[in-house]
């Protein structure tokens, strides 16, 4: 049997360096990471297809079976964030080809044969770090994204290089059909890391049991990202109380593991939703940076090991840094801020002026403006329903709203882009589970705070399972971490759920 490994170490490989990996949408690392999978296609037997939006993928017809009958499909992505991890996405796509790997050695085997195609997907673009938009390579390929909508999508990193999103699938673009083209798949699997600590706590706690799998039984989040426009220069004090406020808010909607609702900011000139792993405030003179530091040290509890978070002072500038939030898993998002630097750095400005009335005035917060232009946010938000991602964002924007009326500030909204949340397949999901009790795996029934390519393509059967995440489950950030023998537990349960499926 060819290890998980076999595939994922050359896959994960392309764009790392110890400060982490880059291979983002559409670049030079991204086209190689997706060529490296063709030829992995290949070694199985599989021609290489490439679609209109450069997506690569391969069909398995086993033998005797309709080449038209509709494929169950295992999907994820190969791009990255800027000094992202190495499991994100690249794990999922490694497990679809060592599924595969086995059921063409089951065929040497005794056994009932297969009557359904395999697909195996690598989607392109599925980070929003480069241009803003994510899930392109599935939204493109669904139907839901079209070429001319990709000329209002400029490079967010590399401004000084201007290129639309347009520019760059165009040369990308390949001549075959669309694998979730009407017809043709009917059912889309993913494996990926939980994104979250809620697996590897259950591991340790349960250390002479297999480790466990989360299936997510109810939905996958959706997502409301929005651009929050402010006057030039405004005081971080503000920024601070606004954003707290709005927490504030968050924390309190009716929320759950299996309802996850989640409020983050982020800087304009960074990817949204992630790269909030260090933040800068620019005090008046060393003497207020000083006092900062001492008060955030004294009020604000530390991250625990392995990943501690730390506040230092450069001269006039205080830094809050460390591994940013985890984003998925079963909490209620709102309950995870200690772990954003951004929240820690509001909640020390707060700390200061609530210690020392007056203290906190002058400080800037550099990440949010733009020169003399204006003080922009980003703000993403995050539910597994429609309803309450609906409500509870227009809830907590009736805050911050409220906040700026009440202190006299202009400010303009724009939506950046929407992804619907999507509820998994009920059959599918109980198909995993089913599948983990015959490999003997302990299960954790789980909803997703994060969005997935498998949500995107509408009309499908849709199933997620995920995989213990070390490293106190951050994810994209270097430190990401899933030890190979919990995710080959994984490729097992997603290895019978398949073959259950394709034996009918």
């Amino acid at each position: 049997m060819i290890e998980l490994s076999h595939w994922f170490a050359p896959l994960s490989g392309v764009g790392w360096s110890q400060q982490g990996r880059n291979a983002l949408a559409y670049t030079p690392q991204e086209d190689q990471a997706q060529a490296l999978f063709a030829r992995q296609l290949q070694s199985l037997g599989l021609r290489p297809r490439q679609d209109g939006w450069g997506n690569h993928y391969g069909l398995y017809h086993p033998p005797g079976v309709d080449p038209n009958t509709p494929a169950i499909a295992i999907g994820s992505h190969l791009d990255s964030t800027p000094a992202g991890g190495r499991f994100d996405g690249v794990l999922g796509v490694a497990a679809g080809l060592a599924v595969l790997a086995r059921l063409q050695q089951s065929l040497e085997q005794d056994g009932p044969p297969l009557c359904r195609p395999l697909c195996l997907i690598a989607w392109r673009g599925e980070e929003s770090s480069r241009f803003g938009i994510s899930c392109i390579g599935s939204k493109g390929a669904a139907g839901l994204l079209t070429l001319e909508q990709c000329r209002a999508y400029a490079d967010r990193l590399h401004p000084q290089h201007p290129m639309t999103l347009y520019e760059a699938v165009a040369p990308r673009r390949g001549p075959d059909p669309s694998p979730v083209a009407p017809g043709r798949v009917d059912t889309l699997l993913e494996l990926h890391i939980e994104q979250g600590p809620t697996l590897a706590e259950a591991k340790r706690q349960h250390p002479s049991e297999p480790p466990p799998v989360g299936v997510v039984t109810q939905a996958i989040a959706g997502a409301i990202r929005e651009r929050l426009t402010l006057p030039p220069n405004l005081p971080a004090l503000h920024l601070a109380r606004m954003l707290l406020s709005a927490h504030s808010v968050a924390g309190g909607l009716d929320c759950d593991r299996q309802r996850p609702f989640r409020l983050t900011v982020t800087p304009a000139n960074r990817p949204p939703n992630v790269g909030r792993s260090r933040t800068r405030l620019q005090c008046r003179d060393q003497a207020q940076a000083q006092q900062l530091v001492a008060v955030a040290r004294q009020r604000l509890k530390p991250h625990q090991p392995p990943h501690p978070s730390s506040i230092t002072r450069r001269e006039r500038q205080v830094i809050f840094s460390g591994p940013h939030s985890y984003h998925s898993g079963t909490q209620p998002m709102a309950h995870k801020e200690r772990l954003d630097q951004i929240l820690s750095a509001a909640r020390a400005l707060e700390a200061l002026e609530q210690a020392l009335p007056g203290a906190a005035q002058g400080i800037a917060w550099p990440d949010f403006s733009r020169h003399t232009e204006a003080t922009i946010l980003q703000l993403d938000w995050r539910a597994a329903h429609e309803t309450q991602l609906t409500a509870g964002s227009a809830q907590v924007r009736r805050e911050i709203e409220h906040y700026l009326h009440r202190h006299d500030i202009p400010a303009d909204w724009s939506i950046i882009s929407r992804t619907k949340p999507a509820a998994v397949t009920p059959e599918v999901a109980q198909r995993l589970l089913d599948a983990a009790r015959q490999e003997g795996v302990p299960t954790l029934a789980m909803a997703s705070g994060a969005g997935h390519d498998v949500q995107i393509p509408p009309h499908m059967q849709r199933g997620l399972l995920f995989v213990v995440s070390e490293a106190n489950g951050v994810s994209h950030h270097h430190s990401e971490w899933t030890d190979m023998a919990d995710a080959e537990v994984g490729v097992q349960v997603l290895t019978r759920t398949v073959l259950g499926m394709m034996r009918g």
